[in-house]
């Protein structure tokens, strides 16, 4: 096994097939060089995850899973001089496993059971599924996990890091089996393949707010923006009502007012300019320090970096970064910096309209 890589992305998904020339000396290796010989050749393929299941798709079920209760595909690259390479060819099977600390290993892989707190059994993806409606098949230079059918998508419920664990030696019996000489194959088959983020909430948030009071609000979440809504509606409407546009957010259900405290205005139906969808604001170094309409933001970028050891490097900013230990997180380029330990991985967003 080849694991020289400093991180699993460099071990797991790096960008081209690797080709190595196996040679063989069968004496008088040191003195008499020319003894060596070309024997054979391996080809190292990554498990590089793709964008969409069917090339150029606009089509949101045929396009890789991303975000929290929104069915996607998962979906492995997968050209043609790959396809007969061990570990890429068809009928291999998934499991997904919350990673949000980004520790779990093969092993864990091994063990971990089919979460269905984690993603959606109903008419979707479970144990007894992944391998009759979900195991690998080619297509378009993909490797879809989806049995040949675009219907077949996974639905994801919690947002998050998402540990892909993937068994390519697979039976209808799973790769579970203790015993290979079984129907089914030894559970070392399966790997960590790779990982993706679910972006959307965290679930369980719960606040309290008295009436004829103006406030705001913070969530958290994973893969959060600025482009992202909320919508507060009704006790006895649920957020799947009418299409998955709920419908019961107006002020004659909830008594809701937004653009308070200047100018208080009751909210709409869908269908109204003023229907309650609150926009919402991620800090970021554009964004410091707005007044509660979001608008004039003070810009607060990095103006110096020191390096003080192998494990920690200082940062210092143009104005008081205002960082709360333990929970706020910096992403650069990509990279994740905590401040002083982490429990999320995004920072907060707030509602733009108050009410």
């Amino acid at each position: 096994m080849f694991d020289v890589a400093l991180s699993d992305y460099e071990k797991l998904n790096f960008h081209n097939t690797i080709g190595l020339d196996i040679c063989y000396c069968d004496k008088s290796c040191s003195s008499t060089p020319e003894n060596w010989y070309k024997v054979g050749q391996l080809r190292l393929s990554p498990y590089r995850l793709m964008s969409e299941a069917v090339p150029a798709t606009t089509t949101s079920g045929e396009q890789s899973l991303q975000w929290v209760y929104e069915p996607g595909q998962v979906v492995f690259k997968s050209e043609t001089k790959d396809q007969n390479v061990m570990g890429l060819s068809e009928n291999g099977i998934l499991k997904f496993v919350e990673d949000n600390g980004m520790t779990k290993t093969s092993a864990d892989c091994r063990t971990a059971s089919y979460d269905s707190d984690l993603v959606e059994p109903a008419n979707g993806f479970s144990e007894s599924t992944a391998y009759t409606h979900y195991k690998g098949q080619n297509s378009n230079g993909r490797l879809v996990f989806n049995g040949g059918n675009v219907a077949n998508q996974v639905t994801v419920k919690k947002a998050g890091v998402l540990a892909i664990c993937y068994c390519q030696f697979a039976t209808a019996a799973g790769c579970d089996q203790s015993d290979s000489s079984t129907s089914g194959l030894h559970s070392d088959y399966w790997v960590l393949a790779s990982r993706v983020t679910v972006k959307g909430p965290t679930s369980g948030h719960t606040w309290t707010f008295s009436s004829m009071v103006v406030f705001r609000l913070e969530y958290f979440g994973y893969g959060l923006t600025s482009d992202n809504y909320l919508r507060i509606i009704s006790g006895d409407g649920k957020c799947s009502d009418n299409g998955r546009n709920p419908d019961k957010g107006a002020f004659a259900y909830t008594y809701l007012q937004v653009k308070c405290p200047e100018g208080c205005t009751n909210v709409g139906s869908i269908s109204d300019s003023v229907n309650g969808d609150l926009q919402t604001q991620v800090v970021s170094s554009e964004t410091f320090e707005c007044d509660h309409q979001f608008q004039n933001c003070k810009r607060n970028d990095i103006k110096k970096i020191t390096v003080v050891s192998d494990t920690e490097t200082d940062l210092e900013f143009e104005l008081p970064p205002n960082f709360e230990s333990g929970v706020d997180v910096l992403t650069l380029a990509g990279w994740c910096f905590v401040c002083e330990s982490v429990k999320f991985w995004f920072p907060r967003p707030i509602p733009r309209e108050p009410f």
